[in-house]
C-alpha cells in the first residue's frame, strides 16, 4: 500500500520556487518514493531521522529530504533543493 505524501509549509514554498521544468520531475520522483520510501539513503548525525532521495536534472544534483512516519503511513517532505543547499536549509530549520 503506498504512503501518503505530505509537505511542510517550508517544503511547499521551496517546491514553488523550483524551476518550472523541474517540478514535474520532482512530483514523478515522489510517486516512486510513495511506493518504497525506505530505498532512499538515510542521513546521519542529528538528521538521522530523515532520508534523502537523489534527483538529477541536466547534471545538477537535487535532493528530496523527507521523514517516514509509519504510524500514519505518511511521508513528510521537509526540503526540496539543490544538493549544495540541502544541509544549509536543514540547519536553518532545525537549529
Amino acid at each position: 500500500m503506498p504512503y501518503l505524501i505530505r509537505f511542510t509549509t517550508y517544503a511547499l514554498r521551496l517546491l514553488k520556487k523550483t524551476p518550472p521544468n523541474l517540478q514535474p520531475l520532482l512530483i514523478k520522483e515522489l510517486e516512486v518514493i510513495k511506493q518504497a520510501p525506505y530505498q532512499a539513503a538515510q542521513l546521519s548525525g542529528k538528521f538521522s531521522f530523515l532520508r534523502s532521495w537523489h534527483v538529477y536534472l541536466r547534471g545538477v544534483p537535487y535532493r528530496i529530504v523527507y521523514e517516514v512516519q509509519e504510524n500514519g503511513k505518511e511521508i513528510l517532505v521537509h526540503v526540496l533543493a539543490k544538493r549544495a543547499d540541502v544541509y544549509k536549509l536543514l540547519e536553518r530549520l532545525y537549529k
